[in-house]
């Protein structure tokens, strides 16, 4: 009997029903996760709509405080200026009480002289009633007390205008005297309505400080309100940019993440080359275009240093072993692209002091790490101690190799309650594949993630 060879079957129906399963699974994921996606977006809306309306009721509150404050500014001005009013009035009040003394003393002297003038006038006249009684004196006595009488009258109508001087300066004196008392009076009585118009204007200083207290307590309830609704809504916004963030994402596989970012950046000759005899001028400005986008992506980064390694370390933006805030993400992002494009690449791949210098942060707080390069590592510590000569891919094996157990070992390991660095790389334009095996590798080993860019 002949052999009869049945041709094996690759393909069937089956196969087809079950193709046509999962790909009605993945759609129907795919719905469920934009529907989602869209209810959390008009959720967030909302929540941002509210915060808004919240936002204007506390610019309301602010403007009528601004208001209080400047009624508040004009009473202490008017209070102020009561006050210059009433220290005028009491300077005035001592002037007119010290005249009034003056004016006092002189009455008091004239009216000593009237006295004495009076009594003076009343002994004169005693005299003289004397004189007329003495009728039956001599014609010569009489002579003479007609002399004497005539010297005496005209001495007494002397006297007499002295008298009526005195009596007239003694009228005016009491005159100015009730005009003193009469302006000190009136002095009183301004002083008295100063002090009414300084106790209205205390009055209306309390209550206006009172209503800038009802306002402040006010303010402060309407901020803890917005308080408590951006604690509710934080996270809906943060995940709803997320999602934004994330359709526009050309960094798949890595999550950006990071408050306290390091960006290593690897400026060795090789950057400006796509392989060892073909320069490629656009490589560079992609690299510094990438550190950008990253950076900019970090929606929850604070603080972040650029690390340039090649030979050595260098800082392009300065401030060396501190800290750069972030005021705004894209105008940063886009200084740190214009200053790395500046720099010219060159020199080897010293990948250690790079992670050695930028382990120095894990104190002040680094939690992530960007490493973007295009190579392993061919310079720095690790070589093997031996007289043979050895090759390249002798060389960066065993760096690549000292290097990751010196991060796994010492400077990330766990220490305390402070958690490890994450570590993230992004492979550009390379030739040989054990330059994404080695990133990838070391990417994994400290919880981060490996995007190859070609």
């Amino acid at each position: 009997m002949a052999n009869r060879h049945r041709i094996p079957t690759i393909f069937n129906i089956y196969m087809v029903d079950v193709l046509c399963c999962a790909l009605g699974c993945v759609i129907l994921l795919w719905q469920v996760s934009f529907q989602e996606a869209e209810s959390k977006t008009a959720e967030a809306n909302s929540r941002v709509d509210q915060l808004k309306d919240a936002q204007l009721s506390l610019r309301s509150l602010d403007s009528e405080v601004d208001n209080l404050k400047i009624a508040l500014e004009a009473t202490k001005n008017k209070e102020v200026q009561v006050t210059l009013l009433l220290d005028d009035t009491r300077k005035s009040l001592d002037a007119a009480a010290k005249l009034a003394l003056v004016r006092k003393k002189d009455y008091d002297a004239l009216n000593e002289t009237h006295i004495l003038a009076q009594a003076a006038l009343d002994k004169l006249r005693t005299q003289f009633t004397d004189l007329e009684a003495k009728t039956n004196l001599s014609s010569a006595e009489l002579a003479e007390k007609i002399k004497a009488n005539a010297a005496l009258v005209l001495k007494l109508a002397d006297i007499e205008r002295i008298a009526d001087a005195l009596g007239k300066d003694k009228l005016d004196a009491l005159a100015k005297l009730k005009s003193a008392d009469l302006r000190v009076r009136l002095i009183e009585d301004s002083a008295t309505d100063a002090q009414r118009k300084i106790a209205d204007l205390l009055r209306e200083k309390d209550a206006v400080a009172s209503r800038m207290t009802t306002s402040a307590k006010d303010l402060e309830t309407l901020q803890s309100a917005m308080a408590k609704m951006s604690a509710e809504n934080l996270e809906t916004l943060r995940r709803a940019r997320q999602i934004e963030a994330a359709a526009e994402n050309r960094f798949a596989g890595i999550t950006l993440t990071g408050r306290k970012v390091v960006f290593m950046v690897d400026m060795s000759g090789s950057m400006e080359l796509t392989d060892e005899a073909t320069a490629d001028p656009d490589k560079w400005p992609i690299v510094c275009e990438t550190v950008a986008r990253i950076l900019q992506s970090l929606f929850d980064v604070t603080d972040y240093q650029v690390i340039l390694f090649s030979d050595k370390v260098r800082y392009p933006l300065g401030n060396e072993g501190k800290w750069i805030s972030v005021r705004d993400r894209v105008q940063d992002a886009k200084s740190v692209a214009a200053q790395l494009k500046q720099i010219k690449p060159q020199g080897p791949t010293n990948m250690y002091a790079a992670f050695e210098e930028a382990f120095r942060y894990r104190v002040q707080g680094l939690d992530t790490i960007y490493v973007l390069s295009d190579g392993l590592p061919n310079d720095g510590p690790g070589r093997p101690v031996t007289n043979a000569k050895l090759d390249d891919n002798a060389i960066t094996s065993a760096l690549s190799k000292h290097l990751r157990a010196k991060l796994k070992n010492e400077w990330n390991a766990a220490a305390g309650n402070a958690p490890r660095v994450r570590i993230n790389t992004v492979g550009f334009f390379y030739e040989s594949p054990d330059v994404g095996a080695f990133l990838w590798a070391m990417s994994r080993e400290h919880n981060g993630s490996f995007v190859g860019l070609r």
